[in-house]
């Protein structure tokens, strides 16, 4: 594509189809019947440098603006570099642009195609209010790459735990079930911690009572749990009713202790990530008067500041709603007007599932007067089914959590801001979520 000679300024827009490693670029003046034909880059600083000699020359000439598709972490790179550089960059959800045919009853699937596509969709949305990338915060990033983690660790935590509770069922069935979530300082679990110990019940029922109580009253003082005799009692006449698939052998006590060990590992590497989540959280700006919302914990609100980012962004509650995907998907056509309609679950699930956990939280702690609360309990003796109630209490928390983050960091220089403008009966900072 040969450039204009003419002076007139003309709209520029260069679609960026961002893969792993390489991306493919097309260019789409205003003027022209077409987008360019593609080409592809590399990731890395000579073609980074060779793409921008291309842009500076349509950009002598016209209005530039770059647009790409929010891809994971694969844009970041090259938008960081592009926008480092001086470049206008917009990272484009990808639902807008999947949703944006280019006026075609064709819906191909390349990377070529797709690049012409976004050049297309950057001249047909020119105008359209939408605020260009901005280098993310490093802390807000490297939060957002950690809870990512800490999701892993606990899925993979799971995992292991079904995996010992099926050995278990060999030699001691039932043994989780004798504890309560119990954990120490090293956020072991107590049941895990008992069968390293005690692996199977001929270990136990083995023993007199007398010994057995004494022995478990030091092994609850060496691994930091509550020691009681009832307790003691309870797990001898489980020991001794209890019946395995499996004798005692060296070979399954084994299997049982690098079980444990492996579990034991991940809880600890959990509870080491989890403190690392509020120490990148608490330089937040937001973190103090998100943390003082009801319901929001040490797990919920590091993960719900890192999924959503600077609140400032979005221009009106519904957007935040909407980037969540707790808003209701509207569908209406003629005298067909459902009376209630489903989530567009468009956006983190992460994010959704963390905002899950605070209303189970507001259900079971039952904060009177907050608003939330007293939201989820009307929807609910409406007749409102679980779901509907729960992810109706999720769009009203992100409207307060909107007002209230946009407002607080507005307005941070007024010490007494905090407790003027936080929501009725969000004024303790809850840590059971």
């Amino acid at each position: 594509m040969e450039l204009s000679k003419c002076n007139e300024t003309v709209k520029v827009s260069v679609g960026i189809d961002v893969s792993k490693g390489h991306s493919t670029v097309s260019f789409f003046r205003t003027g022209d019947k077409s987008p360019s034909k593609p080409f592809t880059i590399n990731h890395d600083i000579p073609d980074l440098k060779s793409l921008e000699r291309k842009l500076d020359r349509y950009k002598a000439n016209g209005t530039l603006r770059i647009y790409m598709e929010c891809t994971g972490r694969y844009h970041l790179g090259l938008a960081n570099g592009l926008y480092k550089d001086g470049y206008t960059v917009y990272a484009v959800n990808p639902k807008l642009l999947a949703d944006f045919h280019d006026d075609s009853l064709r819906k191909p699937k390349t990377d070529p195609v797709d690049a012409q596509k976004i050049a297309s969709y950057g001249i047909q949305y020119w105008n359209k209010d939408r605020r260009p990338f901005n280098q993310m915060d490093s802390k807000r990033e490297c939060l957002k790459e950690c809870e990512r983690q800490y999701k892993l660790y606990t899925d993979e935590c799971v995992t292991f735990t079904n995996n010992l509770l099926s050995l278990t069922d060999l030699t001691c069935p039932g043994v989780n079930r004798l504890f309560s979530s119990n954990t120490n300082q090293n956020g072991h679990l107590k049941w895990v911690d008992f069968v390293n110990t005690w692996w199977h019940v001929d270990c136990i029922r083995k023993m007199s009572m007398n010994a057995f109580s004494n022995r478990y009253c030091k092994w609850c003082q060496k691994h930091g749990y509550e020691f009681s005799e009832d307790k003691a009692e309870d797990i001898m006449d489980w020991a001794k009713k209890a019946l395995v698939a499996m004798p005692k052998s060296t070979y399954i006590k084994k299997t049982i202790q690098i079980a444990v060990n492996a579990i034991n590992d991940l809880l600890e590497t959990i509870q080491n990530t989890k403190k690392h989540m509020n120490q990148l959280a608490s330089q937040l700006p937001e973190y103090p008067v998100v943390m003082k919302m009801d319901g929001v914990g040490e797990v919920t609100g590091p993960i719900i500041m890192g999924e959503l980012g600077d609140v400032t962004r979005f221009n009106k509650r519904s957007q935040i709603t909407a980037f969540a995907g707790v808003d209701p998907k509207k569908h209406e056509s003629g005298d067909d007007k459902p009376k209630s309609s489903r989530a567009t679950k468009i956006g983190s699930p992460e994010l959704r599932r963390a905002l899950y956990l605070v209303m189970t939280s507001k259900l079971a702690r039952k904060p009177q007067g907050d608003r939330v609360y007293d939201f989820i309990v009307k929807k609910r003796s409406e007749g409102k089914k679980y779901l509907v109630y729960m992810t109706a209490g999720a769009n009203k928390f992100l409207r307060i959590y909107y007002g209230t983050v946009r407002d607080y960091m507005q307005n941070k220089q007024n010490p007494s801001f905090i407790q003027d403008k936080a929501p009725a009966g969000q004024a303790n900072v809850s840590q059971t979520a």
